[in-house]
C-alpha cells in the first residue's frame, strides 16, 4: 500500500460552493497522477478483454464519534454496494464485501479526515488486498463531500452523501479518471451567457477542450466521448441538471453541449448518472494494469440472489422467563450468506437497536436487562448482492430475573459429540456438573418445533457423557438444556 500523503491539497475549499448531492474534495495533484497512469492503460487497450467479469473486494470502514455514535448503518452500506455496482455493471466491474467491517470510534477521524490527526490515522487501517472506503461524517468537509486520496489510496465518503453517485464518482477517480471539467477548477465561472471561451482558458498549459475532438486525448479528462464542460455545474446559470443554456462557444465558435449527467461531472440531482464508454474502458484498464495487481484475485463471490429473510429459531416467538445471563439467539441459514445483522430493541420499532454483525447463524447475548421485553430481528448480509434486501418479521421475548451465575452454562464444557455427526449415529453430549442436578433436555428442530424431550435428566458431580437413543434425518438441530434457573442450548448438524 502507497505512503499517505500528508499534504492532501483540496480543491473543494477554493472552489464555490453549489448546490448538489456530491461535492468531490479529490486533489488536482491526485486527478494528474490519476491520468499518468490513464496514459500508460492506453497502450494496453488492444489487449484487454472486458467480456470477463470481474469482482472487487472493498473493506468498509465505518467511523463513528468517540462514543461510537453516528456510524452509517449497515443497511445504507447494502444500499450503498447496489447502486455502486449499478454503476460498474457497464464496465464489467463489480464489487463485494470484505468482511468483517471494520469499526472506527474516533471524533476527528469522524468529522474532520482532512486534518493532519485525522489523516495520521488513517494507515493502521489500511488493509492490502482491497479497496480501503472509509465513511463517516465529514463535519470539516463541504456537504457531502468525499475524496479519494491516490497516496494513500483510500477514498473517504460522508454519511450524507453515501446514497448517491458520490461512491461511484470517487471510484471512478481510483480507476485514474479525472473531472469531465478537469482544468477549470479554479477559473472564474461563467456567469453570462454567449461567452467565447478565448484560446488560452483554462491556461496556456491546458487549453480548452473542443467540441470537434480535435485535441480531446491531450486536454480535459484525456477522453473523446465525453464532451467538453467548463465547469457548467457551478455557474448562477445552470439549475440542477438541466440542459446547458448558456450558449457558451469555444475556442473554434462552436457550441459547447456539455454531458450533465455523466458521473465525473458535477451536475447535481440528475435522474441517472452514467459512464461513458470510454470512461468504462479506461476503469477497466487501470484494473488490469500492475498498479492494480493486489485487487486481482480471481475471487467469485457468492451470486446467490436473496430472495427472502432468514426464519428466527431460538427463542421461539413470545418466550418468557429466560436468563438474562446468557440468551442464545438463532436463524435459519441462507445460501450463500455467511453474515447477518441481529438488532434487538425493546421497541417494535426499532428506535435504537442493539446490533451484533455475526458470521454465522446464532450468537449468544449476555447483556439484556432482567424482567424486559425485546424484539428481534436478523437482516442477511450477503457480500455482494446487496440489492433490496429485507429484515425477517420480527419477534419477541421476555427476559426473567436475574439469577447470577447460570447453573446450566456453568455446567464446564457442556458439547455435542460429534458434532456434526452421521444418520443414525446415537446423539451424545459432555458435561462437568459442578454438582448434582436434574435437568430437562429438549430437541429442536431448525423451525423451532420440539422433537424430544428428556424430563428428569439426573447429572452428577464431575464430567460424564450422555447418550440420548433418538433417530435424526440429515439436517440441523438444537441441543437445550435447561431447568429452573435457566436454559443453555447448543446448534447440532446431521449429514448423510
Amino acid at each position: 500500500m502507497k505512503a499517505l500523503s500528508i499534504f492532501l491539497l483540496l480543491f473543494c475549499g477554493f472552489t464555490p460552493l453549489i448546490a448538489q448531492t456530491h461535492f468531490c474534495c479529490t486533489s488536482s495533484s491526485d486527478q494528474e497522477q490519476g491520468l499518468e497512469r490513464l496514459k500508460r492503460n492506453r497502450q494496453n487497450i488492444l489487449a484487454r478483454n472486458r467480456d470477463e467479469l470481474v469482482y472487487i473486494p472493498i473493506k468498509f470502514h465505518l467511523i463513528a464519534n468517540d462514543a461510537g455514535q453516528g456510524r452509517l448503518t449497515y443497511e445504507e452500506v447494502m444500499v450503498l454496494l447496489c447502486q455502486l455496482n449499478a454503476y460498474f455493471e457497464p464496465a464489467e466491474m463489480q464489487f463485494y464485501i470484505d468482511f468483517p467491517f471494520n469499526l472506527i470510534d474516533n471524533s476527528i477521524l469522524y468529522d474532520d479526515p482532512v486534518s493532519d490527526t485525522g489523516q495520521s490515522l488513517i494507515p493502521d487501517h489500511l488493509v492490502d488486498d482491497a479497496i480501503n472506503v472509509f465513511i463517516g461524517r465529514g463535519l470539516l468537509l463541504p456537504p457531502y463531500g468525499s475524496f479519494y486520496a491516490v497516496e494513500a489510496d483510500y477514498i473517504f465518503v460522508s454519511n450524507d452523501a453515501s446514497d448517491g453517485e458520490a461512491p461511484a464518482h470517487e471510484m471512478g477517480h481510483f480507476f485514474s479518471l479525472a473531472h469531465t471539467f478537469r482544468g477549470w477548477d479554479f477559473e472564474d465561472i461563467i456567469t453570462t451567457t454567449n461567452y467565447q471561451v478565448p484560446p488560452d482558458v483554462p491556461s496556456e498549459f491546458q487549453p480548452a477542450e473542443l467540441m470537434d475532438q480535435s485535441n480531446c486525448l491531450e486536454t480535459a479528462d484525456l477522453l473523446c466521448d465525453t464532451p467538453p464542460d467548463y465547469y457548467f455545474a457551478a455557474s448562477p446559470l445552470q439549475d440542477d441538471c438541466e440542459e446547458w443554456s448558456g450558449n457558451t462557444f469555444d475556442p473554434n465558435g462552436d457550441v459547447v453541449d456539455p454531458m450533465e449527467n455523466n458521473l465525473m461531472s458535477f451536475f447535481s440531482n440528475c435522474t441517472e448518472y452514467v459512464f461513458t464508454e470510454d470512461q468504462n474502458t479506461a476503469m477497466r484498464l487501470d484494473y488490469d494494469s500492475p498498479e492494480r495487481a493486489y485487487l486481482q484475485t480471481g475471487y467469485t463471490p457468492a451470486e446467490q440472489i436473496v430472495a427472502m429473510p432468514p426464519n428466527l429459531l431460538l427463542p421461539v416467538n413470545e418466550a418468557t422467563n429466560l436468563p438474562p445471563e446468557s440468551v442464545t439467539l438463532s436463524w435459519e441459514a441462507l445460501p450463500g450468506v455467511d453474515y447477518y445483522l441481529l438488532e434487538i430493541d425493546e421497541f417494535s420499532i426499532f428506535l435504537d437497536p442493539i446490533s451484533y454483525v455475526v458470521n454465522g447463524t446464532s450468537i449468544v447475548v449476555t447483556d439484556l436487562a432482567a424482567e424486559q421485553e425485546y424484539h428481534w430481528r436478523v437482516l442477511p448480509l450477503p457480500e455482494y448482492q446487496t440489492c433490496d434486501l429485507d429484515y425477517s418479521p420480527s419477534q419477541e421475548f421476555t427476559m426473567g430475573l436475574a439469577t447470577g451465575i447460570n447453573p446450566i452454562e456453568a455446567a464446564l464444557a457442556f458439547t455435542v459429540q460429534p458434532n456434526p455427526l452421521l444418520t443414525g449415529q446415537g446423539l451424545q453430549f459432555r458435561l462437568i456438573a459442578p454438582s448434582a442436578q436434574v435437568l430437562t433436555a429438549r430437541l429442536y428442530s431448525s423451525t423451532g418445533e420440539v422433537l424430544a424431550i428428556w424430563k428428569d435428566l439426573r447429572l452428577l458431580p464431575g464430567p460424564q457423557i450422555i447418550e440420548w437413543p433418538v433417530a435424526l434425518n440429515s439436517g440441523m438441530y438444537f441441543l437445550q438444556l435447561a431447568n429452573q434457573d435457566g436454559h443453555y442450548t447448543q446448534k447440532l448438524v446431521v449429514q448423510d
